[in-house]
């Protein structure tokens, strides 16, 4: 209640703050704030080049010679600032790369290049996600040594796709087979497929929740039944796993579509690449040589991480790294380096809540989990049973071996007082004879050894002993 009072104030506040202002006024307000927005902007960038320093050293102290598994501290970077500012890699990557050359490189903001263009249209939201689709397959259909960017081949896939050819490869290589069919239409090519999620009810026409289109985003229940018409239709639901399935690597066809489903996108905090370009992982890692003994190839967990995310939770991972755990309700939770947590749900349940209750956990075990406890239990009790007497045999010597130390010093100790006392003169008394004896060195050889113990004497049994009690009292009444 104190929230939405606050809520209801603020925006009074905002309603007659300009009330009495003059158009010349709003005009001075709006340049202020202007000038405000920029010190925020230079006081944040500022802020992240400094963490960018810090992690940079960080991943240059922890692994000097660069290699396929190092995390970059622009990569860290990049990570940490999209958490918290709950915004996507790529546009992270560029305020990113904005700070760094704010603050080494670039004193002023150069000027745009006037070559390059843009081009702006709007269109149906399945022509639009085909369109996309489309374009990113021709971006990669060019061999590695392609010296483009993924953004500069998809403006010369879209040249080339208005021109009905196919995206030619620049890396010069006679043997290039994307080179060598340059030239050829581009009609008759792979059918580009898209996905797109909905509820039964809605493709029946009984309910008008919407759907959601991969590549677009949400879209009504009417453009669901236009694509229906025409589409083939696959129910997703959460498949029953076997417990052979569950003990492999790699999930089938339907465990990998349902998870794809209900995630949409990376589950890393703030990214928005779609799932189906991301990899899926396990939470607990898979145990290669054991599967039984954890990583089970399951739906609560498996999740969708994009590349990118799924190597900076792989080789910066653990204490000091970045951490998930999946909760049973597919909420993944993320501890940053720092300590900060994120929580991230599961895309397909906020639109689709119906997905929630489509999956069931098997059982999978046919051990008992209390039997096993109890054979570690034996054994690590054995353990200590074979452990002791050698634990007390230790501790036998170290006392006798400190003890002797303490006698040969405090018998040294006499020697000199005697000598102190009486100079060159021997005692005579009866007592403490090896006064006389030579000064005995205060360290003791390795392999020294005290004399074995005295053999305890045996105890009589307990009916005896009760036996005797008996007869004194006995007596003495």
């Amino acid at each position: 209640m104190d929230k939405l009072r606050f809520s209801s104030d603020l925006t009074g506040i905002l309603e007659h703050k300009f009330e009495n202002f003059s158009a010349d006024a709003l005009v001075g307000e709006i340049e202020a704030s202007q000038r405000q927005e920029s010190a925020l902007m230079a006081h944040r960038c500022g802020a992240i080049a400094e963490l960018l320093a810090v992690r940079t050293a960080e991943a240059e102290e922890a692994d000097p010679d660069p290699g396929y598994s190092m995390i970059t501290g622009f990569a860290r970077t990049t990570a940490e600032v999209s958490a918290a500012m709950n915004m996507s890699p790529r546009g992270a990557q560029h305020l990113v790369s904005q700070a760094e050359a704010l603050d080494a490189r670039l004193p002023k903001v150069a000027a745009l290049l006037a070559a390059m263009a843009q081009v702006r249209g709007s269109l149906p939201a399945t022509a639009g996600a085909v369109f996309d689709k489309r374009l990113s397959e021709m971006a990669t259909s060019v061999c590695a040594k392609d010296s483009r960017t993924i953004a500069q081949r998809r403006a010369d896939a879209l040249s080339a796709l208005c021109e009905g050819r196919t995206l030619a490869c620049d890396c010069g290589q006679p043997d290039c087979a994307a080179r060598a069919h340059a030239s050829e239409s581009a009609a008759g090519g792979v059918q580009t497929v898209i996905n797109v999620i909905a509820t039964e009810a809605t493709v029946t026409g009984d309910s008008d929740q919407p759907g959601y289109l991969e590549g677009y985003g949400v879209i009504d229940a009417e453009q669901v039944r236009e694509l229906a018409d025409t589409a083939t239709i696959r129910p997703v639901e959460c498949p029953t796993v076997s417990e052979d399935e569950a003990l492999r690597y790699q999930p089938s066809a339907a465990l990998e579509r349902w998870i794809r489903c209900r995630d949409m996108t990376c589950r890393f905090p703030g990214c928005d690449r779609k799932a189906a370009i991301c990899d899926l992982d396990h939470t607990t890692p898979f145990n290669q040589a054991d599967p039984s003994l954890g990583g089970l190839t399951v739906p609560w967990d498996l999740a969708c991480y994009c590349r990118e995310h799924h190597r900076l939770k792989t080789f910066h991972g653990g204490l000091g790294g970045w951490r998930d755990e999946q909760l049973p309700d597919g909420t993944i939770v993320w501890t940053s380096p720092t300590g900060r947590m994120y929580k991230t749900t599961p895309d397909g349940y906020d639109l689709f809540p119906q997905l929630r209750e489509a999956c069931r956990a098997p059982t999978l075990r046919k051990r008992s989990r209390s039997k096993e406890q109890a054979k570690r239990v034996a054994r690590a009790r054995g353990k200590l049973r074979e452990q002791r007497p050698v634990n007390i045999e230790t501790r036998r010597i170290n006392y006798a071996r400190n003890r002797e130390i303490e006698l040969r010093r405090w018998r040294n100790q006499s020697r000199r007082m005697l000598i102190l006392f009486k100079g060159k003169q021997q005692s005579t008394g009866p007592w403490c004879t090896w006064v006389n004896d030579p000064f005995e060195p205060e360290e003791l050889p390795p392999d020294w050894q005290p004399p074995p113990p005295p053999p305890h004497p045996r105890r009589r049994p307990t009916f005896l002993r009760t036996a005797t009690k008996i007869l004194v009292a006995t007596r003495l009444t």
